[in-house]
């Protein structure tokens, strides 16, 4: 959908519609929930709300889309080089890794609720409300804006780097910041700055596809790659990071935000080696197109 030079704009918009679309499905299905006397019944019926939902947007899916006619031939079907020729494209791993240093600092954001409670003696009814401002507000704006940006700027990786840069600021604020409830304010902004920025990257996260010299015809198989790399920390993560906080306590917390300082740096790394990389492209699609004038 839409241009090239479009794609971060596209996939923040969506991103944050995304958000208001969970947010009102959320309030609808708790609606649902509490109409019900019997907690049981109530959670059947949420589920049976959310899978008829599913089926009728795929449906309309299938639908809107099934018209869609692509540049590439489609006779064509993949076979096994096909895979192999994606394992073995750089851009395919720069922006899995890159997606693997952003969720794993997204998967820390959980644990930053609890910190703010225990450390910060933030009330439970405060933690709540903040915590559904991290969760909805952050995600309906951070993606569009970062979209809108990174079209501005003509590159998604080079949001990026900017992305990498407000992660690493916010991660290293956590861990300098003096655990005392004096300073419980300038954590809220810090986590709430943080949630602008992992949402801000996750809404253009597979918009830096498009400025790579990945062929649309190994598209999906490397939004597979991508995803299978970016998204694996669930495996493992909150086994590591519970870990901690059931042997260390409260110092666990900074074996959370040293990771994942870690990560952030990682990832800014990551991301300007594939800036340099899709540069070289962009001026190298410049150069055949002068050729062939």
């Amino acid at each position: 959908l839409g241009d090239d030079d479009m794609q971060g704009k596209i996939f923040g918009i969506a991103n944050g519609i995304e958000g208001i679309s969970g947010m009102i499905i959320s309030f609808i299905a708790l609606a649902i929930f509490n109409m019900v006397a019997v907690k049981e019944l109530g959670l059947r019926f949420v589920l049976i709300f959310q899978s008829s939902l599913t089926i009728i947007i795929g449906f309309i899916t299938y639908y809107a889309l099934k018209d869609m006619q692509f540049s590439d031939n489609e006779s064509e079907k993949y076979s096994l080089n096909d895979y192999i020729k994606v394992i073995k494209m750089p851009e395919v791993w720069l922006i899995g890794i890159a997606i693997f240093c952003y969720y794993t600092v997204f998967s820390s954001l959980s644990y930053v609720s609890p910190y703010l409670e225990t450390e910060f003696m933030l009330s439970a009814a405060a933690v709540g409300a903040v915590s559904v401002l991290r969760q909805t507000g952050t995600k309906i704006i951070g993606g569009p804006i970062f979209g809108i940006l990174s079209d501005k700027l003509g590159s998604p990786s080079k949001m990026f780097i900017i992305g990498f840069i407000l992660v690493c600021a916010c991660v290293s604020g956590f861990m300098i910041l003096p655990v005392n409830s004096s300073y419980s304010m300038l954590a809220v902004i810090l986590m709430l700055l943080l949630a602008f920025g992992l949402f801000g990257l996750t809404g253009i996260g597979y918009a830096t596809i498009s400025e790579t010299s990945i062929p649309l015809k190994y598209t999906g198989a490397a939004v597979g790659l991508i995803s299978l790399l970016g998204y694996i920390p669930d495996a493992f993560y909150y086994n590591i990071a519970g870990g901690w906080l059931d042997t260390y306590g409260s110092e666990g917390y900074r074996y959370i935000f040293t990771l994942s300082f870690g990560m952030a740096i990682i990832g800014l790394i990551i991301s300007f080696i594939l800036f340099k990389r899709t540069s070289n492209t962009r001026a190298e699609k410049k150069l055949n197109s002068q050729k062939s004038i």
